[in-house]
């Protein structure tokens, strides 16, 4: 019963798993989202970055924080705020 949203992604920033909350911030169901890269709802300005940061904290097996702008299902934007903690693969 999270109110934010919990996820797991793989090294190629892709979603293996989603909790319910995904459908309340985001407007995506977990389905939706499992399978999808973690950038495609990242507005497409932060992307660049974004990505580079979460591949350096997942290669440094990392503990992190990163603020970014996501895009809702609706196409409005949100600012969020992540916190990371990444395990070997």
């Amino acid at each position: 019963h999270a109110v934010d949203v919990i996820c797991s992604v793989d090294a190629d920033l892709k979603f293996l798993a989603v909790n319910p909350a995904s459908e309340t911030v985001l407007g995506y169901k977990p389905d939706e989202m499992i399978g999808t890269r973690c950038v495609e709802y990242m507005v497409p300005a932060d992307r660049e970055k974004i990505s580079a940061a979460f591949r350096k904290i997942i290669s440094d097996q990392a503990v992190a924080q990163l603020e970014t702008r996501l895009t809702q299902k609706s196409g409005a934007i949100i600012d969020v705020l992540w916190s990371l903690f990444c395990t070997a693969f």
